[in-house]
């Protein structure tokens, strides 16, 4: 028996794409954005782990871009919330 699933580049995924230009990934709810000048749809997942995953993997790819993990339309996490502030100057020290 012969399984049907996305191809992305000549790979093949079971859980999440990563392209943005499969017509299928409409359906998938979890998301990660790379925002820009055109926001661009970096994976698609089925559930929250792997979503949470791809996010991560992304933060570390793109680490000066914009990367928002979405479920539909709400944002669940932003990549400029795990930027420390390098500008601190504490006299303390």
């Amino acid at each position: 028996m012969k399984m049907n699933a996305p191809i992305c580049n000549g790979r093949i995924d079971f859980l999440f794409l990563f392209c943005s230009n499969l017509p299928m990934h409409d359906d998938l709810p979890y998301k990660v954005f790379r925002m820009g000048a055109r926001n661009e749809v970096l994976a698609c997942a089925i559930n929250l782990t792997i979503g949470r995953a791809a996010y991560e993997t992304a933060v570390r790819m793109f680490p000066r871009d914009l990367i928002e993990y979405r479920y539909r339309a709400r944002v669940l996490a932003r990549s400029t919330e795990h930027k420390p502030d390098v500008k601190s100057n504490d006299a303390s020290s």
